[in-house]
């Protein structure tokens, strides 16, 4: 059994697509909880889910992570992207 963070890159991109019920951005919150979660365990991997509309932030997502203290990280593309984005009014 595995443990990973799932944080999808800096600030902008993890509101994006990962917002509260409310409406609320969760990046603030997701960056103080993964702070503590690497104090403890220092080699959790930082899991983003890549969108077509987020991939152009790959190289800055991948610095923050650097920053913030993961030292693993796993980027995965998204599947369907394409086909809800075309749905979606």
């Amino acid at each position: 059994m595995g443990f990973h963070t799932s944080i999808d890159g800096i600030p902008e991109v993890q509101d994006k697509h990962r917002r509260f019920n409310n409406g609320r951005k969760t990046s603030s919150i997701v960056e103080r909880n993964a702070k503590k979660i690497l104090a403890y365990r220092p080699w959790v991997t930082a899991r983003a889910t890549v969108c077509p509309d987020t991939a152009w932030a790959i190289k800055k997502s991948l610095l923050y992570f650097d920053r913030l203290g993961y030292t693993h990280v796993e980027f995965a593309p998204v599947e369907g992207m394409d086909r809800m984005s075309r749905r979606m009014p």
